[in-house]
């Protein structure tokens, strides 16, 4: 039988990764009173995995009790495997565990930040090999999803409407931010515009009854788009998102390992949330990369320095220090925006010039996530 013992400190990813890595039948867990709550969201993540025994919180500083629970463990297991993870806890704690798992000559490891293994006896690393699900991640960092979408759900018309979009707006730049500035500012929202209006530049706005809606100019239609969800992608930016959606699921229809990424992500909130943070609780696309998450968010209008904050705000709550985050923008980046970005630690994927093509710009995002992904690893 396979027995882990962890020191529990205020970190669960590091005493979280070697249950999955090493898959042990016994989990014992080692905590203060400060650090119990880790310790009871470890149990309640492993019940369907090993049997997992929780011992009253101990004096961080009171050597003399974990050597004597460990040493009670190695007695009451004669010939069982021991492996001690020494990554949490005070010292004090961590040198009784590292003391008896030396006499009882057991493995000792650590992990660390760079999804390593530290074997403390040979001094050697080696990388993880385990996998958690988006779900099992976002659970370590004590948090919900309200709704998500899978990315292979991807619908093809949404995508022949994002690329009529794009396609009008780059050849009728004026136009659409006339009609956009006039939607918002007149009707806040786009489900509130009525079935028919006068837009500017004399032009007919007119909806469909199954959805979606084309514009008439002197007489002759400039757009014309017959799609349910035509309101929100034109005026609502998800245009944007829906192109880099389909972008990032034909990379990784194409590599070497397939991801598990959701779209539309929702996190649920307390209802006693302000309204500024529901604002923070979404992102755009979520990938998972292993033992961590890569939070892309996408910009179809100009970057504020509010979006910045938003962004690592959203990493910070729901994937902690170890994930990343990737800002994708249709257009360029001022240098204090970019500057900000780079202080945040978020990645950047955005043209070098205000009109180049959408169609060159998006064809390097595959490659730039691989590099991106190869950092993280390296």
């Amino acid at each position: 039988m396979k027995h882990l013992i962890s020191i529990v400190g205020s970190q669960i990813l590091p005493i979280y990764y070697p249950i999955k890595e090493y898959t042990p039948e016994y989990i014992h867990l080692i905590c203060s009173k400060e650090t119990i709550f880790v310790a009871e969201r470890i149990r309640n993540l492993c019940q369907n995995i090993s049997q997992c025994v929780i011992y009253d919180p101990i004096q961080p500083y009171k050597i003399k009790d974990i050597y004597s629970i460990c040493e009670t463990l190695h007695n009451s297991y004669p010939g069982d495997e021991f492996i001690y993870n020494l990554t949490g806890g005070t010292k004090p704690m961590a040198f009784a565990a590292h003391t008896i798992a030396i006499q009882k000559q057991a493995n000792i490891i650590y992990t660390t930040q760079e999804n390593e293994i530290l074997d403390m006896k040979t001094f050697e690393t080696h990388p993880m090999q385990c996998i958690l699900q988006l779900d099992e991640m976002i659970q370590l960092a004590g948090q919900k999803t309200h709704s998500y979408d899978l990315l292979e759900q991807i619908n093809p018309q949404d995508i022949a409407c994002a690329q009529s979009i794009v396609q009008f707006r780059e050849t009728n730049t004026n136009y659409f931010t006339r009609y956009s500035k006039y939607v918002r500012e007149r009707y806040k929202e786009s489900n509130m515009i009525p079935l028919k209006d006068n837009f500017p530049h004399n032009t007919l706005f007119e909806q469909y009854e199954s959805g979606g809606f084309k514009l008439t100019r002197n007489d002759a239609v400039i757009l014309d788009l017959p799609y349910p969800d035509a309101l929100m992608q034109f005026f609502e930016g998800r245009w944007w998102e829906t192109l880099v959606t389909n972008a990032i699921y034909e990379w990784n229809c194409n590599s070497v390992y397939s991801n598990e990424i959701w779209t539309n992500v929702k996190f649920s909130t307390q209802e006693t949330s302000s309204p500024q943070y529901q604002d923070k609780n979404e992102i755009d696309i979520l990938v998972n990369l292993g033992t961590r998450m890569l939070f892309i968010e996408c910009k179809s209008g100009n970057v504020k320095q509010s979006d910045v904050y938003k962004i690592a705000q959203v990493r910070n709550t729901y994937g902690g220090d170890i994930s990343k985050s990737v800002l994708v923008s249709y257009y360029p980046l001022n240098p204090d925006i970019l500057e900000k970005c780079r202080d945040s630690h978020i990645y950047v994927f955005a043209p070098s010039r205000r009109y180049n093509t959408l169609s060159n710009h998006l064809k390097g995002l595959g490659k730039f996530l691989s590099q991106v992904i190869t950092k993280l690893n390296v």
